[in-house]
């Protein structure tokens, strides 16, 4: 409000979006909100609309005559806030509209995502500071985000151009009333079931696969909890219903990847549950926090197996992609969409990676790890759709099934390729890949598509093709092959940083030797001398003193079993005690 430029760090929950949108209204002039939220930044326009208040967004998912024609509504109308991906920022036609208004501020969300250092990067990021100098430095500038180590605070700071005197508000990041625990468990559905058993209330359970949602969600549901499941893959209105059922105390439990949660205002989640493990502390920050926003006691709980802490190690070895393999994918990508050198900036492509893993013959993973790194290098932008994919249940009886179906031995082909590959299609509707079937059955695409339309319309399959391939958009021209360069001193230090952040990972799940809060406070540069009394790690240690036992050996399985591991993680004793 006074003019200063201004970075809040401020924990999940904390009303960032209030921190400008109130600004907005008080000052004369157009706001603009950049943020790689689109999903958030399409919510806020509309709760702002319903409200009486003026916004709209440009997004990255917008074809060019969309984006244009919501510039030329802007003239028109008196806009307050403008939401804007970081990838439109410095199109000439972006800056020539938005150069002739008067402007009161700028805000970066999310702005972590502007530093190299930072769990998100994006390098579209970058440019925030070029279109700052377009519109002139004397526009104020707030940069929000929930989770900044040091490194990633100087270079925010530094990447804006704040001017002297700016100011860095942080709240605390510490929540007195959330308990962090870590458990090594054998069967982590019977662990989760257990957990939402003994925490009454709202519930997140995160997890890094899609499919694997609808699957955690169907095992709840078996077993008399209220589920749902949720992902980016899933239709818009969709996750809408399903987002506003859970709100509204509808369905208890939410099982999603981190897709989920982005913006969501739900003060009463008493628990919040890690099923996969993490790629940074940062992110199991953000999505721990959403338990307990209303400051009474609620758990975050990460339930991990010997199998995780091996993929850890794998990780470390492999996980991420040689300079090699993202400049031979480079070229194969615009070899794929038939993009020649020196041409396509800007240009949009339907996209299905399915098609394109075929046709470089990698696995989809690993064709998405690298076309990830391209997006991060600002290279080029992926929309959600590129990663849906169909859905299917089956509702066949098999009884005699074989015997049944003996005329038709494509159908019983496909249909068993199916139970093959996808063990909860008989119990709800999973995500599916019709080139997996095909290759499995050892039919073509084709006759895998009829035989599941087929089925859905003897009512013995509920089967949802693919509508789109999804897009990709190309944000450089094609370069060519002899001139595409990565500068290695800049490679090696980001897989550092990389692997440096999985090592964090690591440690904090491994840890018997310090209270989890004192390590993810030091982890964010926020100094805590004293433990927090209430993770796994100080209560362990409590009843430790109270039986006379070593705290530093200890590691919970379960809420009524103890371990005690030597040095090598080699299991010491084991015994079964009361719950205190």
């Amino acid at each position: 409000m006074n003019g200063v430029d201004t970075l809040a760090l401020l924990p999940t929950g904390g009303g960032k979006s209030l921190c400008y949108q109130v600004p907005a209204l008080c000052l004369p002039g157009l706001a603009l909100v950049i943020s790689p939220l689109i999903a958030l930044m399409n919510d806020q326009v509309a709760n702002l609309k319903m409200k009486g208040i003026k916004a709209a967004a440009i997004t990255s998912h917008l074809s060019k005559r969309e984006w244009i024609d919501v510039l030329d509504s802007s003239e028109r109308e008196d806009l307050k806030l403008l939401y804007l991906s970081p990838e439109r920022l410095l199109h000439p036609l972006v800056l020539e509209k938005i150069t002739a208004k008067k402007i009161s501020l700028i805000a970066v969300d999310e702005a972590h995502c502007i530093s190299q250092w930072g769990h998100d990067f994006r390098p579209a990021y970058r440019k925030i500071a070029q279109f700052r100098n377009a519109l002139g430095i004397d526009i104020p500038c707030l940069a929000l985000t929930a989770t900044a180590t040091p490194r990633v605070v100087d270079d925010i700071v530094r990447s804006l151009n704040f001017r002297n005197g700016y100011q860095v508000f942080k709240k605390s990041f510490h929540r007195p009333n959330l308990s962090y625990n870590i458990r090594l468990v054998e069967n982590k559905v019977d662990a989760l079931i257990e957990a939402l058993r003994a925490v009454p209330g709202s519930a997140i359970v995160f997890m890094r696969q899609r499919l694997k949602t609808a699957e955690v969600a169907q095992v709840l549901k078996a077993r008399g909890i209220s589920a749902d499941f949720y992902h980016a893959g899933l239709p818009a209105q969709l996750r809408k219903e399903k987002q506003q059922a859970w709100m509204d105390d509808k369905i208890r439990v939410m099982a999603a990847t981190n897709a989920f949660g982005m913006g969501i205002d739900k003060p009463d989640v008493r628990l919040v549950v890690h099923l996969d493990i993490v790629p940074s502390l940062e992110e199991y920050f953000q999505e721990a926090g959403r338990a307990g926003r209303d400051e009474k006691k609620a758990y975050a709980v990460s339930f991990i197996t010997a199998a995780d802490l091996r993929k850890i190690e794998q990780l470390l070895q492999t996980g991420y992609p040689t300079i090699d393999e993202i400049t031979t994918l480079y070229q194969k990508l615009h070899e794929f969409l038939r993009c020649a050198v020196g041409q396509g900036q800007w240009d949009k492509f339907p996209f299905s990676i399915q098609k394109f893993a075929q046709y470089v013959n990698l696995p989809k993973s690993k064709c998405y790890e690298i076309l990830s790194w391209l997006e991060r290098e600002g290279y080029i932008a992926l929309d959600d759709e590129v990663l849906q994919q169909s859905k299917l249940k089956l509702y066949l009886d098999f009884r005699d099934f074989d015997k049944r179906y003996a005329a038709h031995s494509d159908m019983v082909d496909v249909v068993k390729a199916v139970l093959r590959l996808y063990e909860g299609v008989k119990h709800s509707s999973v995500d599916i890949e019709e080139s997996r079937i095909a290759y499995a059955a050892e039919r073509s695409e084709k006759l895998v598509r009829r035989v599941l339309y087929q089925l859905s319309r003897t009512g013995d399959a509920d089967y949802h093709p693919k509508e789109t391939d999804g897009y990709i958009t190309l944000l450089t021209n094609r370069i060519e092959k002899k001139y595409f360069t990565i500068n290695h001193k800049e490679y090696n230090e980001r897989k550092r940083h990389y692997l440096d952040r999985l090592k964090a990972v690591k440690s904090f799940y491994q840890s018997t030797t310090e209270c989890r809060v004192t390590m993810l406070l030091r982890y964010l540069g926020e100094h805590r001398p004293q433990p927090c009394g209430c993770c796994d790690f100080c209560r362990d240690a409590r009843k430790a003193r109270n039986n006379d036992l070593n705290p530093d050996l200890l590691r919970k399985a379960s809420e009524n079993e103890w371990i005690i591991r030597d040095n090598t993680g080699k299991i010491l004793w084991k015994n079964s005690v009361n719950k205190s």
